[in-house]
């Protein structure tokens, strides 16, 4: 019985913790900005990117 009751309490934990990282996720990356190419230097830094306009801009 204690087994049944640390199971169900973990599973409606990790269940909180989860839609919590959802929301979260999609709140910060929905707003990044979207690229068409980009050239990266031989070092790895990147030298020239272009973006692609938003459409409500337009």
């Amino acid at each position: 019985m204690k087994k049944l009751l640390l199971l169900l309490l973990s599973l409606q934990t990790i269940h909180a913790f989860a839609s919590e990282i959802d929301e979260d996720f999609v709140k910060k990356f929905s707003s990044l900005p979207t690229y068409s190419s980009a050239q990266i230097s031989p070092d790895g830094k990147i030298i020239s990117v272009v973006f692609k306009k938003d459409e409500k801009m337009l």
